[in-house]
C-alpha cells in the first residue's frame, strides 16, 4: 500500500549516506 512507499521513503531518507 501507500503507506509502506512511505515509509521506504522515510527508511532511506534516514539512512541516507549524505
Amino acid at each position: 500500500g501507500l503507506g509502506r512507499v512511505v515509509s521506504y521513503c522515510v527508511f532511506l531518507m534516514i539512512h541516507s549516506p549524505l
